[in-house]
């Protein structure tokens, strides 16, 4: 069980909020064990750890707190600082700022999977699962307490002010897998933001990485628990999207 810390949170916005110790069994936590001083071509990295287990964004992992309270991997396939420790997600009171969202991510590495996952506002899921290949296909299923407060919670972080693109053809990292493409859409009453890229570009918001890592880590939840109802590729799609969108970057360069 993660043990009751006290943290001061800085939160993927500007705002600093002191979070109390009272740990619940509704309480959510995340841990950052990952950015971009760690390494050259390191991007921000999430865990989290709700419903009293850890999630996370791969096929595997060995997430766990030591008697200190610091998240440790028992795994060893993350570069791990000394002393990573859980931040707590405050509850925003049930409001949910999206009708529905559609969010593609494309991880080669064989650690992490690619997936799609269409949410909407009543906690009702789609995904698609695109690897590992024995567990590829269509899952349909409903979010838990925690993952809603998760999932409103990440959406309220990005910005509304209008539509992001980060993207970068020109570095290239050495890491096995890399590099990570995303195509994300929040649609709100007639309003549509959406936020394209990938992990090369220096200009991604640490919250779109956190929005990822979440979704994907409520996605390994469920997939692995269940096997799809489908395996057919006949699914509404934005991975088609993305890649109109980059082969034209392609050709513009």
């Amino acid at each position: 069980m993660v043990q009751k810390i006290k943290k001061t949170f800085i939160p993927i916005v500007t705002l600093v909020i002191l979070f109390g110790c009272n740990r619940k069994s509704d309480t959510l936590y995340f841990y950052k064990f990952q950015d971009r001083t760690d390494c050259e071509y390191c991007f921000p990295a999430y865990c989290f750890y709700y419903d009293t287990a850890f999630h996370y964004t791969a096929i595997q992992y060995g997430f766990y707190e030591n008697n200190s309270g610091f998240l440790r991997d028992s795994l060893f396939f993350t570069s791990m600082r000394d002393s990573i420790v859980a931040m707590k997600i405050p509850l925003i009171h049930n409001n949910v700022y999206f009708d529905s969202m559609k969010c593609y991510c494309e991880y080669p590495s064989y650690w992490r999977f690619t997936f799609e996952m269409s949410v909407s506002k009543q906690g009702e899921c789609q995904l698609f699962l695109y690897t590992p290949y024995y567990k590829e296909g269509l899952y349909l299923f409903e979010l838990t307490s925690s993952e809603r407060h998760l999932i409103n919670y990440s959406a309220c972080q990005l910005p509304t002010k209008d539509t992001g693109l980060f993207m970068t053809f020109n570095k290239r990292s050495h890491i096995t897998g890399d590099p990570v493409y995303f195509f994300i859409k929040l649609y709100n009453g007639r309003e549509i933001y959406s936020y394209i890229g990938n992990q090369d570009a220096d200009d991604v918001p640490d919250r779109i990485f956190f929005f990822c890592d979440a979704l994907g880590a409520i996605a390994q939840n469920h997939f692995s628990k269940q096997n799809p109802i489908t395996r057919s590729i006949a699914y509404q799609s934005i991975s088609d999207e993305l890649y109109g969108i980059l082969h034209q970057r392609h050709i513009d360069e």
